[in-house]
């Protein structure tokens, strides 16, 4: 959105996969269960720093 693009260090990348990677298997879960427990995908993202 409005972040800036943060320099690719190895930290930060391997935080965003991570985060990728968690966010889905939350989709996974939530899908598993009902619609309603859906996370928004926003949510699932660690706040940029």
């Amino acid at each position: 959105m409005g972040q800036k693009k943060a320099p690719k260090s190895g930290k930060a990348k391997k935080a965003a996969i991570k985060a990728n990677r968690s966010a889905k298997q939350a989709k996974k879960q939530a899908g598993r269960q009902s619609p309603v427990a859906a996370v928004p995908p926003t949510a699932a993202q660690p706040p940029a720093e």
